[in-house]
């Protein structure tokens, strides 16, 4: 039954009513009513969240790679007092957006994501560094709307979806809390990225300055060895016009 919802939940919206209704009637028919009760309850998933499963689904190297990131961000947010925690974390926090942009690149490639959704499926995948319920809703390939898991019922995941895991509605509080952490997620990452350029463009400028030193210094070096051929050539012309008012003495006596 799993391969079933892969292909409803990762298909086109516009066919996940009447896949799901198929798939609760199929059930029913085989004597199971309470899964086919589970299933109608489905709630179809948004754009966004269809491409999302869709990527889970169909290329799971690119989706494990954001999913990676983004437990090792946790692990690491959850060990700042540690040695090298800073260094880590924004070694971790550039892995997982360099994971999330090659994610973005196959949907915007491969499954038609452009503008406003591949901003909601960037912030989905921001935000499983930070909900491990969202994490799993993308890691399954079942997810309902944008940073959130779909409601999958007891009786849905207790006959062979073992491997699934169970997700109960968010309630309103819930809601606001993973919105509220997805948010401050933003901040961060944002916030990270400013430090990222900053830092690239002081140590930029530490290359300008270190590379215009060392042309100081060369023609430093140049101003000098001009400064001593010119005192060279001065004392050389200053012998010349003495040797030469010397001859000019010596022949104006010899014309008295």
């Amino acid at each position: 039954m799993q391969k079933e919802l892969d292909a409803i939940y990762a298909g086109d919206p516009a066919g996940f009513t009447k896949g799901r209704d198929e798939l609760a009637k199929s059930l029913k028919k085989k004597g199971e009513a309470e899964l086919a009760a589970e299933v109608k309850k489905l709630k179809r998933p948004t754009k966004a969240a269809s491409i999302i499963n869709a990527l889970s689904l169909g290329h799971a190297k690119a989706v494990g790679r954001v999913l990676d990131a983004g437990d090792e961000l946790r692990r690491i947010q959850e060990n700042l007092d540690k040695a090298n925690a800073g260094e880590r974390l924004r070694a971790a926090s550039a892995e997982q957006r360099e994971a999330i942009d090659a994610a973005l690149e196959i949907a915007a490639a491969e499954l038609d994501a452009t503008g406003a959704t591949l901003d909601r499926i960037m912030e989905t995948l921001q935000a499983t560094a930070s909900n491990e319920g969202v994490a799993d809703a993308v890691r399954t390939g079942r997810v309902e709307r944008e940073g959130q898991a779909a409601g999958l019922g007891e009786a849905l995941v207790a006959t062979g979806g073992g491997s699934r895991p169970k997700k109960s509605r968010a309630k309103p509080t819930q809601k606001k809390a993973a919105e509220s952490k997805a948010a401050t997620e933003r901040k961060r990452r944002d916030a990270e990225r400013a430090v990222a350029k900053a830092e690239e463009k002081r140590d930029a400028a530490t290359k300008d300055e270190a590379e215009a030193l060392q042309r100081l210094r060369e023609v430093e070096k140049e101003l000098r060895a001009a400064k001593a051929t010119h005192d060279a050539a001065e004392k050389t012309l200053e012998r010349a016009s003495r040797a030469a008012a010397k001859a000019k003495a010596a022949l104006e006596g010899l014309d008295d």
